[in-house]
């Protein structure tokens, strides 16, 4: 974009000049969304994140649009109960205004040549942009959507509005600089207090849709903190009965808390049901409970600890070489070390933890390590604070030199 608006007659290295700042501040701005880009881009491959499609039939953009009805002639807002509770209707109507009286503005600035050259090619590219964007968020676009599956993980059309962010400042922006050229100042003033005034209507609207859906519950939070802290591992929960699914992917236990498993966050090869058939123990040894004594799959385990990203036990196998199985879904970002020693992590049928314990004696710890995109994310971090504390002693160090000349 930045070479198509930088005018060509500014030479060779003021076109470079300009061009680069406005890389340079898309690169910053991509670093500082990594938080959310490196793990797509990076860890994708290691869970199962073609469930987001197949997960439901209401998770696809085709089935969560904001106006539909547009190709049979019979035009119909959402009725689902998140769109159309939590402000996304008038959002969509902001949006759709905006797009159309850009449009308008646009055809104007066409015919009147009211606007600079450079300022109506970057217009014409927010308006273009916009109306793509309200394009996706209606039925007209469910070809495009079958076309192309990949787009179908947006799960959700109104998830295109976030684009809207950067091109609706820019359209207002410049319906606001034309009407800014207007002679009839009385005219000019009246439009400008207009636009701000249904601006700041509709946002405070939307945001008092959002605001009534939203409550907190003291009671409700002292009980969930009560409850946490009740249950510290080893220490298991007390489940007298199977608990119920809510959610899809939810299990909710009979004291008020729940365990919650997201599919496609699970990693590569886990199939196990939600909720489990069973309370399976923290760590037993696979195939040897029998009728008589059910506990004799846990003889010899002793768990040290079991704590978030970290847990170690000590094993006596008086047997060959057995399989112990934990209570943890398999992710290959967790290392495994038998006497200090790295050894290999497996997954059972249903995707649990599964570890060879050689005959005897052993330690035997786990420990995530983390995904490429989180340790990459430190060193950003890192040299992002390094750059920052250098760039304040540079400014300090100009501010003095300036003072002392």
């Amino acid at each position: 974009m930045p070479v198509i608006l930088v005018p060509k007659d500014l030479g060779v290295k003021a076109i470079i000049r300009v061009c680069s700042k406005c890389y340079l501040s898309a690169i910053a701005g991509l670093i500082g969304i990594s938080f959310f880009l490196l793990p797509v881009i990076l860890d994708q491959p290691l869970v199962q994140i073609e469930n987001v499609i197949n997960f439901s039939s209401e998770y696809v953009p085709q089935k969560r649009l904001m106006l539909d009805g547009l190709l049979s002639l019979a035009p119909r807002l959402p009725t689902h109960w998140f769109e159309s509770g939590f402000g996304l209707i008038p959002c969509f109507g902001i949006i759709a205004v905006t797009g159309m009286i850009g449009a308008i503005a646009w055809i104007i600035s066409l015919k009147l040549k009211t606007l600079d050259p450079r300022l109506f090619r970057a217009f014409g590219i927010g308006v273009l942009v916009t109306l793509i964007t309200i394009l996706m968020t209606t039925d007209l676009a469910i070809g495009i959507y079958e076309l192309f599956p990949t787009l179908q993980k947006i799960q959700f059309s109104w998830r295109w509005f976030v684009i809207t962010v950067t091109t609706a400042p820019l359209i207002w922006g410049g319906i606001i600089w034309q009407l800014g050229r207007l002679h009839t100042k009385w005219l000019r003033n009246l439009l400008l207090i207009f636009l701000m005034l249904v601006t700041l209507a509709s946002y405070s609207f939307t945001d008092k849709l959002i605001l009534d859906k939203t409550g907190f519950d003291s009671p409700l939070v002292h009980k969930f903190v009560t409850f946490a802290n009740q249950k510290k591992f080893p220490q298991e929960p007390q489940v007298n009965s199977k608990g119920t699914p809510i959610l899809f992917w939810h299990w909710l236990f009979p004291d008020g808390l729940g365990i919650v498993d997201v599919s496609e966050y699970r990693a590569k090869g886990i199939s196990m049901a939600m909720p489990p058939d069973r309370n399976y123990p923290l760590a037993a040894w696979k195939d040897r409970s029998s009728i008589n004594n059910p506990q004799n799959n846990q003889i010899g385990i002793q768990i040290k600890t079991w704590n978030y990203g970290f847990r170690q036990l000590e094993i006596a196998n008086p047997h060959d070489l057995s399989c112990l199985q934990l209570r943890m879904f398999y992710y290959p970002r967790w290392q495994l070390k038998i006497d200090d020693q790295n050894s290999a992590l497996t997954a059972t049928e249903q995707g649990q933890v599964e570890i060879a314990i050689p005959s005897g004696e052993h330690s035997v710890t786990l420990t995530y390590t983390g995904t490429i995109a989180e340790q990459v994310g430190k060193y950003i971090s890192l040299v992002s604070i390094i750059g920052t504390l250098i760039w304040l002693i540079w400014d300090r160090s100009q501010q003095k030199l300036a003072k002392s000349s």
